[in-house]
């Protein structure tokens, strides 16, 4: 043991209170995310309706092509089944397994 003590005069934040203020701000800067642009703020304002409603259809789409492709398969329940009048009877003729597709595509423009 000896009888010097230890100088922690250095760490003393008081004793440069302008350096410490600049570390203190630096790194608040650095831990902040950038301010966001009026211009960016009123894009994501104007196309944010956009963007649900093409979200919205896109799941509902989704749905009737997952309910669509559950009601034709070979275990599918009868009483979910559709007719191939339902939403996506237009391409029923890609799945339909005939020679000539053209020929189903002249039938359907008739």
């Amino acid at each position: 043991m000896t009888d010097h003590p230890i100088d922690f005069s250095s760490l003393d934040p008081r004793r440069d209170p302008d350096r410490f203020d600049g570390l203190i701000r630096h790194v608040v800067a650095r831990g902040l995310p950038p301010p966001v642009s009026p211009l960016t703020w009123g894009l994501a304002r104007l196309f944010a309706p956009g963007f649900a409603t093409a979200l919205a259809l896109a799941l509902v789409f989704g749905a009737l092509a997952m309910r669509q492709t559950v009601a034709h398969e070979p275990g599918g329940d009868s009483a979910t089944a559709t007719t191939d009048t339902g939403p996506f009877a237009f391409a029923s003729w890609a799945a339909d397994g005939s020679d000539d597709p053209w020929t189903d595509l002249e039938m359907l423009r008739r």
